[in-house]
């Protein structure tokens, strides 16, 4: 986001091949055409400074990146945030595919499980509620992350998809 959103992302890339063990993407609803498209975003800095098919293989690039990532067997690190199908673990997430743009149909629960991946907010109660972010969103509560994390057998969740706030929930 931003200006000089490809000169950031090429810097970045730059870091992940001089130190592939200490840099990690993850895929989150920026990575998306449909959010790079939007309001003179991404692709328009893109094809401003390079070409249609630059952006082409910057989308290629994000359809490799995970949806979640897992430091030291303990700490899940997720764009958007639990998904709201009951019973989902890690297990399920790591079979995700990710080499995709949109999710198909909104119905089929490994489509559902990629959308809330990178869409799902927290709020501060229990169970789901609706999301301001739009069509489909939906936020999850604090029991939800909490089974989550137990059946995983993790113990921290870490988002990516909102601006830091002075108070905000950590389990």
């Amino acid at each position: 986001r931003g200006a000089n959103a490809v000169e950031i992302f090429l810097l970045i890339f730059a870091l992940k091949l001089i130190h592939p063990h200490a840099i990690f993407f993850n895929r989150g609803n920026h990575e998306m055409d449909e959010m790079n498209c939007r309001d003179g975003g991404f692709m328009h800095e893109v094809q401003r400074k390079y070409n249609g098919r630059v952006f082409r293989l910057f989308s290629k690039v994000f359809e490799l990146w995970p949806i979640a990532a897992v430091l030291g067997g303990r700490v899940i690190i997720l764009h958007g945030g639990i998904p709201r199908q009951r019973g989902v673990s890690l297990h399920l997430l790591r079979n995700v595919a990710c080499r995709r743009q949109v999710p198909q149909d909104p119905r089929n629960d490994e489509d559902q499980l990629f959308f809330d991946c990178l869409w799902n907010d927290p709020h501060e109660g229990n169970g789901l509620a609706t999301s301001s972010r739009g069509d489909g969103c939906v936020a999850f509560g604090r029991d939800i992350c909490r089974a989550f994390l137990k059946r995983s057998d993790l113990g921290m969740l870490i988002r990516s998809h909102e601006c830091p706030r002075e108070r905000g929930f950590v389990e």
